[in-house]
């Protein structure tokens, strides 16, 4: 192998000092200095080997790649003849497909229905931004001087749904700083229903909805940079119209470094790959002060991503089912580490994960437990963390699944909470999730909300209570990342390695995430204005 990568000599490495107590479900301390050293020496053995035997190489060469060759019907029929498969005649021709051959997506809000079918929707951009309700709000919002400064209260928004820089469909006003749900809908080609998620948006903050069709080609996201920043030479964009294309290349770029590193990984278990349409809410999210349910100001907060659907079926090419589940298992881990490198790379900002909670513990020396149904009833009573966190571990071990999770809740900077994972052994497929709050200097403005955290694509959210956010798909790892910068959120820097193994337990963990942070300050204003009309 290129790289001279040695799975055993990495157990041993990642173990090398670490305390594993399979008795009792719990480890600490895995050397995390002895993995960082491998794979720098992996990655150096493998640029010499591409260096010396392909000078010159693209991504595409190394790895290979899948382009659309043109070919005649009479070539096609005698490539059918050579296949082990029955053939038959076609029965009738068509120009063009009708749409319940079409994989169809439909996007709802208050007052809002659009559908479009994934062909239209190919190689444009799509986004959900808020405008002023009426000329009121408008003049409202000037008056002020801008968003950030008008009582949020007083003003309404209406949310608008952008294809490229057309708006396509629009939803009724509601007030500055409220939640809203807009509920995405999947038809896949002669399906009987529609797939569906929701996702709980802020009124006034700007959305960027990437697909990713099938597989994000290597250059696209170099093709976009450079369109950007032609852009950016001739000021071909508002401050608000950068911001969302930034958000947007982000998420472009994660589906890439997430397709890509599936791709290498796919070569090392033998199993090739299939994928359906996936979708990521990338945002520049609205922080609100409130008073009890009621908005007072809103300002600009952090990035983040939220990837709602990423269904993906892998397919052993020697029919081994223990290949398919490795590569499960491994391909969260891949993406958890393409969110931060996507973040850290772009953005040049810090972000809260499960993998970083799970780091946290692990170097403060934390007890990492391993739960399922066998020591469910043992072990919860132990953990020091939040009555619905408890909940969600007693309903995914009920389940059949298996939960990853530290001893007690831990800080990252400002956010206080818990971090954990909770996964099916038999396909691999698994919830990354975070429970908790920002910790003001005053003490916490966030208190415990209970309910089901598990639902899919439920999000509890509540201007001063927990907010969670959670996924749960039976082919795939749900992905959810939060990323914090403004004044408000996280500040910092902070480098983490990109995943937590237990090895012993026979475990591989990935950082993936479900995150979300609730925070609520009351806020008053005296300011004289005019009165609606």
């Amino acid at each position: 192998m290129a790289t001279g990568f040695n799975p055993q000599q990495v157990t041993d490495n990642l173990l090398h000092g670490a305390t594993v107590n399979e008795i009792d479900s719990w480890f600490s301390h895995l050397n995390e200095n002895n993995i960082i050293s491998d794979i720098e020496t992996y990655t150096h053995n493998l640029q010499n080997w591409v260096n010396n035997n392909k000078p010159g190489a693209t991504v595409g060469d190394v790895l290979g790649y899948r382009s659309i060759k043109q070919t005649t019907r009479t070539q096609l029929n005698t490539l059918a003849q050579t296949f082990p498969f029955q053939t038959f005649t076609p029965q009738f021709e068509l120009s063009v497909l009708p749409d319940h051959w079409r994989y169809q997506a439909n996007f709802q809000m208050f007052g809002l229905n659009f559908s479009i079918s994934m062909p239209e929707l190919a190689g444009k951009s799509l986004a959900l931004s808020y405008a002023p309700a009426t000329v009121y709000d408008a003049r409202l919002i000037e008056y002020y001087g801008g968003l950030f400064n008008v009582p949020a209260y007083l003003v309404r928004m209406k949310p608008q749904l952008r294809v490229d820089t057309q708006v396509v469909a629009e939803g009724g006003g509601v007030t500055l700083g409220s939640r809203q749900i807009i509920r995405s809908n999947f038809f896949a080609p002669l399906a009987d229903y529609w797939d569906s998620n929701d996702k709980v948006v802020t009124t006034g903050a700007v959305y960027a909805i990437a697909i990713d069709h099938q597989r994000m080609p290597v250059d696209y996201l170099k093709r976009q940079l450079d369109m950007l920043q032609e852009k950016i030479s001739h000021r071909a964009l508002s401050e608000d119209e950068m911001r969302l294309e930034l958000i947007r290349i982000t998420g472009i770029g994660y589906f890439m470094m997430v397709d890509t590193l599936s791709d290498v990984q796919a070569k090392i278990a033998h199993v090739v790959w299939t994928k359906d349409p996936s979708q990521a809410f990338m945002h520049h999210d609205l922080t609100v002060w409130s008073f009890g349910s009621i908005p007072i100001y809103v300002k600009l907060a952090g990035v983040g991503i939220d990837v709602k659907r990423n269904i993906v079926t892998p397919i052993s090419t020697s029919g081994k089912n223990s290949d398919e589940l490795a590569w499960m298992l491994n391909s969260g881990t891949l993406g958890s580490v393409a969110e931060h490198a996507i973040f850290e790379g772009l953005w040049k900002e810090p972000a809260v994960s499960t993998e970083k909670i799970l780091q946290l513990a692990n170097n403060s020396g934390a007890r990492i437990y391993v739960i399922d149904s066998t020591n469910v009833n043992q072990i919860v009573p132990q953990l020091d963390t939040f009555p619905i966190v408890k909940q969600s571990i007693r309903d995914a071990a009920s389940r059949g699944w298996r939960i990853i999770i530290p001893q007690r809740n831990l800080q990252f900077h400002d956010w206080y909470g818990a971090g954990w994972i909770e996964m099916d052994p038999a396909t691999g497929s698994a919830g990354y999730l975070l429970a908790g709050y920002i910790v003001t200097a005053g003490g916490s403005s966030a208190k415990v909300q209970q309910g089901d955290p598990y639902s899919k694509a439920q999000t509890v959210h509540d201007n001063g209570e927990l907010l969670v956010d959670s996924y749960l798909d039976l082919t795939s790892p749900g992905l959810d990342i939060l990323l914090l910068g403004a004044p408000i959120w996280i500040t910092g820097s902070y480098a983490g390695w990109g995943m937590v193994a237990a090895v012993g337990l026979g475990l591989t963990l990935g950082g993936a995430l479900m995150v979300g942070l609730g925070l609520a300050v009351i806020a008053t204003t005296a300011s004289t204005i005019p009165n609606r009309p």
